[in-house]
């Protein structure tokens, strides 16, 4: 699994706000996620593509074209780069990103991964 570093950030935040200020998951949950997402980029399951590696004008350039943010567009050039399937569940970055690249939801790729 590969995404650009400030996605764990991101991730991590998220955590932050359903637990202290949604309440919608305990502290303890949410401590217990951020620990297994730090252990599995630690051994390198979860990879990352670090903002340094990231080609911006090419980000840029297509943030601009498809109206999307540069964060967004990061995922897609990414992908492209490395030939991978970008994995998400949001529909205008998938909706754009299969102009690019092969794109999967979250449902089909837990499908893909879990065939016998």
């Amino acid at each position: 699994m590969l995404t650009t570093d400030l996605a764990l950030y991101e991730a991590c935040n998220g955590l932050w706000k359903i637990a202290a200020l949604l309440k919608t998951i305990s502290l303890a949950d949410a401590f217990s996620v951020a620990v297994i997402l730090e252990e599995l980029a630690s051994r390198n399951i979860i990879q990352t593509v670090s903002f340094n590696n990231l080609n911006f004008s090419k980000t840029i350039e297509l943030a601009c074209k498809e109206k999307l943010t540069f964060y967004d567009s990061s995922y897609i050039v990414v992908a492209e780069n490395i030939k991978a399937t970008l994995v998400t569940d949001d529909g205008k970055l998938k909706k754009v990103a299969e102009k690019f690249v092969k794109t999967e939801n979250y449902a089909n790729f837990e499908k893909i991964l879990t065939k016998p």
